[in-house]
């Protein structure tokens, strides 16, 4: 993902499991967040990792 596509950016939804977005550079994306919120509309990220990184996470049908 190209950080002109994140930047500024409030929250970021995923909602697609294609494998070239399974794994993103949480650091890189919360760097580039005003506020660093993720919703994974397909629960393809670990919840720890984005929260460890600094996310606020919020995942279908996941507490």
């Amino acid at each position: 993902m190209r950080s002109t596509q994140v930047r500024r950016r409030a929250v970021r939804f995923l909602v697609t499991e294609w494998n070239e977005l399974r794994r993103p550079d949480l650091k890189r994306l919360r760097a580039l967040m005003r506020r660093p919120i993720i919703f994974d509309g397909r629960n393809v990220l670990d919840p720890r990792f984005a929260r460890s990184d600094g996310f606020t996470y919020i995942g279908i049908g996941r507490d």
